[in-house]
């Protein structure tokens, strides 16, 4: 669609017409067809309309210089306007934390009716910072830098081509293994489990490299906007926010997530035993059901 301002917003829906309408936001880096794997791991057990939106620089999104994240909710009303949706639920995956973040603090609960954070990014603060792993600590202060992104991109599209190659090579053994023996019950599992996650890894890799088709310039200001002030406090956010967080993640650690849960007056962090930053996705029905169900309102369980 095309914004008042002449930019172009990227945007693509997913799962059920008539569904709950979900707003995605993809983490960094990446693009809106991450969603799209995400909703792989779901089946098609879910009333959901996911529409997965591509930030200003990625994907089919217009740049759009000198932007804030609370420029952000401003596009997602107009977009939800242009769909003809009247209320909707948002969820911010990763670096898209934030952004739901940022919808949370601007649209009113009547128009956004529940908001998610799924191993969401905290603010780049000192107490934040040092529950980093060094790594992810110097890829995030690296993508400031043009040149150094570039060659940033290229190693992480290596290493999801390395991914994606591997599993292929999986499933090749895996049917001639079958070719060899009987086929059972728990090997076809296998197989179509396999054959699921080969998909998933192609729409990874396809969401990657959408999300630098137009160059780096929109990684790089993405990157920006997380690691410098948001423009507000999670303090000022006064509705309810669910977060849910693995205990084993180092890119986005439980403790930053408790955090932040801490910091905002109506947050409820739900924490995933063993789980890290990309195991978590195996529990994005049980977070999806979680969200669309919340009705803007914590129950007090302890009666």
């Amino acid at each position: 669609m095309v914004l008042d301002d002449g930019r172009k917003l990227g945007y693509s829906v997913y799962g059920a017409r008539e569904g709950y309408s979900v707003f995605w936001f993809h983490g960094w880096p990446g693009s809106r067809l991450r969603a799209k794997a995400n909703l792989l791991r779901c089946g098609s057990k879910l009333n959901i309309r996911l529409i997965a939106v591509d930030r200003p620089g990625i994907g089919l999104s217009d740049f759009q210089p000198n932007r804030t994240l609370l420029d952000w909710p401003k596009d997602v009303q107009a977009l939800a306007a242009h769909l003809g949706i009247r209320q909707y639920k948002v969820i911010g995956t990763s670096g898209g934390g934030p952004y739901a973040l940022a919808c949370a603090k601007a649209i009113p609960p009547s128009e956004c009716s529940a908001v998610g954070v799924l191993a969401g990014a905290a603010p780049w603060d000192l107490e934040n910072t040092q529950y980093l792993i060094r790594s992810v600590r110097i890829i995030r202060n690296i993508a400031s830098w043009s040149s150094l992104l570039r060659w940033l991109a290229i190693y992480i599209g290596v290493l999801q081509k390395k991914r994606y190659d591997r599993i292929r090579l999986l499933i090749r053994q895996t049917k001639l293994q079958e070719s060899r023996r009987p086929s059972t019950k728990t090997s076809r599992t296998d197989l179509v489990r396999l054959e699921r996650d080969v998909k998933i890894q192609e729409l990874e890799k396809r969401s990657f490299e959408e999300s630098v088709r137009q160059g780096i310039r929109g990684l790089a200001e993405d990157n920006r906007l997380l690691t410098s002030s948001w423009g507000f406090e999670l303090e000022e956010i006064e509705r309810n926010v669910l977060l849910w967080y693995g205990e084993e993640d180092k890119k986005t650690p439980i403790r930053a997530g408790y955090n932040m849960a801490s910091r905002l007056p109506n947050g409820k962090l739900k924490a995933y035993r063993g789980e890290n930053h990309r195991t978590i996705s195996k529990h994005l029905e049980e977070i999806l059901k979680e969200l669309i169900n919340h009705e803007g309102v914590f129950r007090d369980s302890s009666g």
